[in-house]
């Protein structure tokens, strides 16, 4: 092992530069790409106007319910500044939080407490609607069941005051997940509990296979040399040099996903635990059993990029991971279970296609033969 490490390293050292640049790839391209998205999510996030004609407490946490909202920025208004900007199109929509908005809940009264305003280009007008028509029916539905209950306080003589009645509600409904509203656009539904919906380790998953698959040029370059023919008087044979370098490359590689792995904990708070770092390694062996195996097949470089380029686009597409897909896996659900990086973001032991590539390795290891074909 250590002549083939001596000799990959002489390899390694004449690219170090090509080297670099592949295995930083992943992890560079996915905080960057990463970055451009959420500033395109930012910007593309739907303007709606609030007029606040009641400082209540209750109309307060209404605000900033609808303000955490995701895909929704929020400017405070007055009633003519709103009127204004939803009439010349600078806003989507606006929402008047009535006086006695929390006098009305209290009541159990939950009609007219809300006016809104729109225009003929409101798009997501009904949506932002409905949303902020659900946090009020939980306004409304919290403070019946205080009311009840305060009035059995009041019976049995005890010291529970109607907002400390409110306050555990919301604590029994935040701890047992009770209610949970969603925002849907063109009928693709983003929970309130987080603001990204591009999965960090998707992209990472897609920018690995191209990396892996670039750097596995070594197999067809090994192929290609005049010096495989000393392998017939070397103690080991050419397969058996193989197996060490794909054995020293996944070590190597694997290393670098660790760094990804702490780096995404700093910059973007992935959280970073042993089973993480298990599937990572499984995903690793999956993808450079893929590109060795595949590589095998090939013995021009041009043809094994393009074929590389070709593989990474349609696992980009169906992965889901860049564009939505949810439409079209509701009508074929064949293409989630052949995304090759399904298993690894859900964290599943089954990966069918880690199976498919042990199997065709071991194939490859028992049959042996001419390693690639003509192309």
């Amino acid at each position: 092992m250590v002549e083939i490490l001596t000799t990959r390293w002489f390899h390694w050292k004449k690219q170090i530069f090509s080297l670099l640049f592949w295995l930083l790839f992943p992890i560079i391209g996915t905080l960057v790409l990463l970055q451009v998205l959420n500033t395109l999510q930012e910007d593309s996030k739907i303007p709606v106007g609030i007029v606040m004609e009641d400082e209540s407490h209750l109309a307060e946490e209404l605000y900033q319910s609808i303000k955490q909202t995701p895909f929704i920025r929020i400017d405070e208004l007055t009633e003519i500044e709103a009127k204004q900007m939803v009439q010349n199109h600078k806003l989507d929509s606006a929402f008047i939080i009535e006086e006695n908005y929390e006098k009305e809940i209290i009541k159990g009264n939950r009609n007219w407490l809300i006016t809104a305003y729109s225009s003929n280009l409101s798009f997501a007008y009904q949506p932002v609607k409905e949303m902020i028509v659900s946090y009020v029916q939980e306004d409304t539905g919290r403070s019946k069941a205080a009311a009840a209950i305060y009035a059995i306080n009041e019976e049995a003589k005890s010291n529970w005051t109607l907002q400390e009645i409110i306050t555990k509600t919301k604590e029994i409904q935040l701890r047992e997940n009770l209610l949970r509203t969603t925002f849907s656009i063109n009928g693709k539904g983003k929970g309130d509990s987080t603001t990204n919906i591009w999965s960090i380790w998707g992209i990472w998953a897609i920018l690995t296979i191209l990396s892996t698959f670039f750097l596995f040029d070594w197999v067809i370059k090994g192929q290609q040399s005049a010096t495989r023919l000393r392998f017939t008087f070397m103690k080991y044979s050419w397969k058996g040099f193989l197996l060490r370098n794909l054995l020293l490359h996944t070590i190597l590689f694997y290393l670098f996903d660790i760094v990804a792995s702490i780096l995404f904990y700093i910059f973007v708070q992935e959280n970073l635990t042993w089973k993480l770092l298990f599937f990572i390694f499984l995903y690793r062996v999956m993808v450079n059993l893929a590109a060795f195996l595949i590589a095998l097949l090939f013995n021009k470089l041009y043809v094994y990029y393009s074929v590389s380029f070709i593989i990474t686009m349609i696992v980009t597409i169906i992965s889901g991971a860049i564009l939505p897909m949810d439409r079209i896996i509701k009508h074929f659900p064949w293409i989630e279970a052949i995304n090759p990086f399904q298993s690894f973001l859900e964290k599943n032991w089954g990966n069918p296609w880690l199976i498919l590539f042990i199997i065709w390795m071991i194939i490859w290891l028992i049959k042996g033969g001419k390693p690639y074909v003509k192309n």
